[in-house]
């Protein structure tokens, strides 16, 4: 998927309902050891992953360094 997209990062997340986080369960362009340790919280307002997934649509972000949803993590 990295490759076809033409990105050099990738991440899949799953929804743990019950404890409203999403957990990173494959990553491409991240260690691996540092993959167990990838979890956000399930809130729109605290990040883009969360909101792309509460809208059911791709959430774009043109420079990511310049917006105030991202984080440098």
């Amino acid at each position: 998927m990295a490759k076809g997209i033409g990105f050099d990062r990738v991440r899949l997340y799953f929804l743990e309902e019950e404890k409203k986080q999403l957990i990173c369960k494959v990553a491409v362009g991240v260690e691996k050891e540092k993959i167990r340790s990838l979890t956000l919280p399930y809130d729109r307002e605290d990040n883009m992953v969360s909101r792309a997934m509460m809208d059911r649509r791709p959430f774009i972000v043109e420079d990511a360094g310049h917006d105030p949803g991202s984080t440098r993590d």
